[in-house]
This record gives C-alpha cells, sequence and structure tokens, in this order.
C-alpha cells in the first residue's frame, strides 16, 4: 500500500499519535465528568444535611424564621431546578419547590411501595443516595438525596432532594474544544518532528539502495556517509565494509585471472614456438630431441599449475573435507625427505633434522599435510644455495606439536613478508626464474586453516627462511 519506508513511518506515527490523543480525550472528560458528578452530589448531600439541622422541630408550624428559611430553600431548589421534600413517618409529602394546590392527593403521599422502597430505610437513620429511582413520578433519570432528620433520638421527617441527573451533567464542549485545539498542536509539531526524524532514518537507506545500484554496475568505490551510531549508522558501516570487501575481492579477481593468463601464457607460448619451429624447419632436426624435452617440461609446469588451482579452488571452497587420523608426523617428514635425497645431493645442501621425540603422533589429514611439506621442502631447496642447510623439525608445546621447515637460503624481503600467502605471490617479480607456479603457499595456508590454525613465516635477506605451523596432537599424547 505505501510504497516507501518514510510514508510507512510517518502514517504509522501519525495513527499512534491520533490514537493517543482520542483515547486522552476520552479519558480526561470521563475523569472530568466523574469528578464533576462527585463534587455536585456532594454540594446536595451537605445541603441535606443542613436543611436536616434546621429543620430539628417536631412540626413545621412556621414562624417568621422558618418562612425566611423556607423561601431560602424554595428559591435554592427553583435555581438548581431540584424539588426538596419533607416527608413526615407517614408518607405524607411537603414540596418546597413551590407547592401545588391543584396537585391530586396521591402525588402529596407516599404511595406503600415507596415507603417500602424508600422511607423505611432512611428511617433507620442513614443517608441515602439513589440515581434512576422515583421514575413513576419523575419519568425523567433522577438523583436522589434522602437525608434522616434527627431529634430527641427520633427520626420525625426525612428530606428528599431530587435532581435531574442532566442538570448535574457538566458542559463538555468547552473542553472538547481546548483538547481540540491541543491535540491539533500536538498533530503538527508530532508530524514535523516525526518528518526531520523519518528523513534522518531514510536517508541512509536511500543511499544505500543508490549505492547498491552503483555496485551492481560495478563502481565499487563509493560510500555511505554515516552520522550516527545506531542500527542505521550500523548498517551504514556494514554496508561500508561489504563494499570494501568487494573492492578487494574485485582487486584480487583481477590479479588473480592476469597471473593465471600471464602463467598460463608463458609455457604455451613456448610450447608453440618450438612445435611450429620443428614442424616448419626452422629448427634442426638434430636439436628436436633438446625442444621436445623443452616441450615436456613446460607441459609438466601447466599440468601442475592446474593441478595447484583445482586444489586451491576445492580447499578455498570447503568442498574438500578433511580425513583426519592418527599418525607420526616424524615419520611422514623423513619419507617425503628420502624423495628429494637427488636434487638435495646435486645441490650439495646439508639436511639437519631436529626432533625432540622419537615420535611426534598428530591427528590431521596426512594427505593435506603431506602437501604442505612437498611444497615446503621444495621451496627450501630451490632457494637454498650450494652448501646450505635445511632444518626439519618437531616439539611439543602446550599440548600442540609445533612444525617447522627452515633453510639458509636467500631469504625474503621485509616489505613482501605479508604477501607470501597470497595466490601467485613470487620473489621474482618479473616472473622469469620459473620457480614454481606461486600457489604453493598459498595451498599451504589455506591447509593449515582448514586444520583450525595458522602457519608464520620469518625470514632474513641473506640467512634464510623460517616456516612454522601448529597441529593438534593425538589425544593420547596429550594425556601422557
Amino acid at each position: 500500500m505505501f510504497k516507501t519506508v518514510f510514508l510507512r513511518i510517518l502514517i504509522t506515527f501519525l495513527l499512534i499519535i491520533t490514537f493517543i490523543l482520542m483515547l486522552q480525550s476520552v479519558v480526561m472528560t470521563q475523569l472530568y465528568r466523574r469528578d464533576y458528578l462527585n463534587i455536585a452530589k456532594a454540594e446536595l448531600v451537605e445541603d441535606a444535611e443542613l436543611y436536616a439541622e434546621m429543620l430539628v422541630r417536631p412540626s413545621l408550624v412556621p414562624d417568621s424564621a422558618q418562612r425566611v428559611f423556607i423561601e431560602s430553600i424554595q428559591l435554592s431548589m427553583e435555581k438548581s431546578n431540584s424539588e426538596l421534600w419533607i416527608v413526615n413517618r407517614y408518607g405524607k409529602i411537603r414540596s418546597l419547590r413551590g407547592e401545588n394546590e391543584d396537585a391530586p392527593d396521591e402525588m402529596k403521599q407516599l404511595t406503600i411501595k415507596e415507603i417500602q422502597d424508600y422511607l423505611q430505610i432512611v428511617l433507620e437513620g442513614k443517608q441515602v443516595i439513589w440515581e434512576n429511582e422515583f421514575m413513576s413520578r419523575f419519568k425523567k433519570p433522577m438523583l436522589t438525596i434522602a437525608q434522616p432528620v434527627i431529634f430527641d433520638e427520633e427520626i420525625p421527617f426525612v428530606v428528599f432532594i431530587h435532581t435531574e441527573l442532566s442538570n448535574l451533567e457538566p458542559n463538555i464542549l468547552p473542553i472538547y474544544r481546548q483538547i481540540g485545539t491541543a491535540s491539533i498542536i500536538a498533530v503538527v509539531v508530532s508530524l514535523i518532528l516525526v518528518f526531520i526524524s523519518s528523513s534522518h532514518i531514510t536517508q541512509p537507506l536511500k543511499e544505500m539502495s543508490k549505492m547498491t545500484k552503483e555496485i551492481a554496475k560495478g563502481n565499487l568505490s563509493k560510500r555511505v556517509k554515516i552520522e550516527s551510531t545506531d542500527e542505521i549508522g550500523t548498517l551504514a558501516e556494514s554496508f561500508n565494509n561489504m563494499a570494501e570487501e568487494l573492492a578487494k575481492q574485485e582487486e584480487l579477481r583481477t590479479g588473480f585471472v592476469a597471473n593465471v593468463s600471464h602463467e598460463l601464457r608463458s609455457p604455451l607460448t613456448s610450447i608453440h614456438g618450438f612445435a611450429q619451429g620443428m614442424l616448419d624447419g626452422t629448427i634442426e632436426s638434430e636439436d628436436n630431441e633438446q625442444y621436445l624435452g623443452i616441450i615436456v617440461s613446460e607441459t609438466t609446469r601447466l599440468t601442475k599449475l592446474i593441478k595447484e588451482l583445482l586444489d586451491l579452488s576445492q580447499i578455498e571452497s570447503g568442498t574438500f573435507p578433511l580425513n583426519k587420523k592418527v599418525y607420526d608426523i616424524n615419520e611422514q617428514m623423513r619419507r617425503i625427505l628420502i624423495r628429494y635425497i637427488d636434487k638435495i645431493e646435486d645441490k650439495g645442501i646439508n639436511v639437519e633434522v631436529n626432533f625432540r621425540q622419537d615420535f611426534c603422533m598428530v591427528c590431521a589429514d596426512a594427505d593435506r599435510i603431506e602437501q604442505i611439506f612437498v611444497n615446503l621442502i621444495d621451496n627450501a631447496i630451490k632457494f637454498t644455495s650450494e652448501e646450505g642447510t635445511i632444518t626439519l623439525w618437531t616439539h611439543v608445546c602446550e599440548g600442540k606439536a609445533l612444525v617447522g621447515v627452515n633453510d639458509t637460503g636467500e631469504g625474503i624481503p621485509r616489505e613482501d613478508l605479508p604477501f607470501v600467502f597470497e595466490r601467485f605471490y613470487k620473489s621474482d617479480k618479473s616472473h622469469t626464474s620459473k620457480k614454481g607456479t606461486g600457489l604453493g603457499l598459498s595451498i599451504v595456508k589455506n591447509i593449515v586453516e582448514q586444520h583450525g590454525h595458522k602457519i608464520t613465516v620469518n625470514s632474513t635477506i641473506g640467512k634464510g627462511t623460517s616456516f612454522a605451523f601448529v597441529l593438534d596432537l593425538a589425544q593420547e599424547d596429550i594425556e601422557v
């Protein structure tokens, strides 16, 4: 029905304010009416008590004082449009609203039922207030106050004051006018405040809607202006954070595509060039074997790159579940080291193994951890010069297994350390060294994090590099 949040808030507040004002008007009017009636009743009760005190005589033989009193009562009754009865014990009525000599006799005498229902109760010495009684006489809703006249411990008379209830109703119209004026002012002021408040609330939402359209178009540089610390401000901040992350992801995606393109283009260019040279005779036939070896090497590098890209994609997406088991990581490192014995001997590299315990039982995915060691040991061999040293070490600390691979290679510049685990990072910025694909350390980092831990790197130019990470010990080793 309402197309904008601003309009919904405005209409909702207006309905709430209107309802509250209407409810308040009704309650205030009823309270005023109740208090007004109570005051009117109290005044009539006082009048009845006063008349009873003035009539504490055994008879109503008029004298000059009594006549003045009676005339004043008659005047008072006429002003209030009321009627006062003085009734003796036998139900005979004397009305002081100006007697009607032509009134029938039955109107000057209470009926038997009226004596039983009304007079007898008051003759017991009780003051009684009735509403809507004596309907057979007055035909209108009446308020009746009955006051016994006590004289020498007897009750010779009862004073009845009858007043139409409509005469006691207050004039509500002026009150309604005042409430209406105040309500109009309150609604106008409230609408202004709600308008300002709603605008303040919805403005960031409008900006976020606008920014969303910009982001959908690929413009990730726009940000929402944050002007508050409430929920809307928090939402705006979250929106800006999302835009920041999207911008970073877009930058990473662009870089990733560029790096993949470069890594694929180089070997494909070599393969195409050498194959074309052999086909068109540019390369002599006796050199074919040499260049075929290069083609095979480049093809192997392409195959490794594609495999590592698939592995990294699976690990990052979480679709590559861990198959944890308990095994000796010391033995695993020894077996992997044997694979590289030829490369190690060819470069004359020294190898040191520093296992503080003969056995280090961990609970991990052995195949994934093997990928870590293959990458770390392969990198250590590549970047360690002849007569250098590679050290493999493990030890237990605070219920965890600490594992590391150190080398005395060329080291990593300090400014490059924060980026070594990023995809396609290479210390050779020109990518001409062909020492790997630049995905190995990114795979290593993701595998360690998938195990719930982190990997760290320390390096000094000319002195070497050290990689260390943590794994969970097997439960039986922890208990020991």
